[in-house]
């Protein structure tokens, strides 16, 4: 589990702002395949920042972001990274809009300034999508967001980084959004959101004694609070004993913004956050 201050950001944005009468929908206009008529799309890139997190999360200017740009009809989202032997993988979100169709994909780079071909790591007939990597007793695994397959499934790299297969069903019938794990003081812990009207903007939460399962459900899981400040949005981080997690604001708009929250209380009876700092858009970015 990367619960390290990672020694990058690795993010996704928009990458443009939509028409005037739309801006809040970050869209970027794109001619249909007959050329003649126009519609606009969502399309986003991954930035790569290259300071700790801590830094970023203090700093008073928007450091210079490093962007992998889709091609066009292409998003790109959802990034995670993992590292084996010296390189690192950028797992993401590989939206195909010529297709209506998504896949895991990955690029390969040894210094975040040059990057390989984009690789197809993995495709089911469901929506695929925020492909969450774990390192966990030497190995790779991932639990991408599947909701319409209707379960959280765990897949390990056999092997890595191009081939992943099914190693278990964590929790079934259960639609997870951004299903998010991590370990905390021996507890391993899943947070996500729930496909739905208004349940993926609920915090659920799950835990268990390991990776593989049994997971429990939260208490909180019943209350039923919804807010748009909730949805996982990244992997969770430790700093000098605190527990910070991102999260997206969708508040006015879909993934308009980065919070992290610190997590004051987590057990296996209660939980609690509190806001630290918003990471927004820039204006300059392409």
């Amino acid at each position: 589990m990367n619960s390290h201050i990672p020694e990058f950001g690795i993010a996704t944005f928009p990458m443009t702002t939509g028409p005037p009468n739309k801006q809040s929908f970050l869209r970027k206009q794109l001619r249909d395949l007959s050329g003649q008529s126009q519609r606009w799309i969502e399309t986003w890139a991954i930035g790569i920042v290259e300071i700790p997190v801590q830094d970023l999360i203090r700093a008073k200017e928007f450091p210079e972001v490093r962007w992998i740009e889709p091609p066009r009809g292409r998003a790109f989202a959802d990034p995670f990274a993992a590292t084996s032997n010296g390189r690192t993988y950028i797992f993401f979100e590989d939206y195909d809009y010529s297709r209506g169709k998504t896949r895991i994909s990955f690029v390969e780079t040894a210094d975040f300034k040059s990057f390989g071909p984009v690789v197809k790591a993995l495709e089911q007939p469901f929506h695929l999508s925020y492909p969450y990597t774990i390192y966990h007793e030497g190995q790779h695994f991932m639990v991408p967001e599947q909701w319409q397959s209707g379960e959280i499934a765990l897949y390990e790299a056999q092997p890595f980084p191009n081939q992943w297969v099914k190693r278990a069903t964590l929790i079934p019938n259960f639609p997870a959004i951004d299903a998010t794990l991590f370990q905390h003081e021996g507890t391993w812990w899943m947070f996500s959101g729930k496909h739905g009207p208004e349940e993926e903007y609920s915090l659920y939460i799950h835990h268990s004694d390991s990776l593989f399962g049994p997971w429990e459900p939260h208490p909180i899981n019943a209350s039923g609070a919804v807010r748009r400040q909730n949805r996982p949005g990244g992997t969770p981080f430790n700093k000098d004993g605190r527990l910070f997690r991102p999260v997206q604001d969708s508040s006015n708009t879909y993934g308009g913004q980065v919070l992290i929250n610190e997590v004051t209380v987590l057990t296996k009876s209660a939980f609690k956050e509190k806001l630290i700092a918003t990471l927004h858009p820039q204006p300059s970015w392409p």
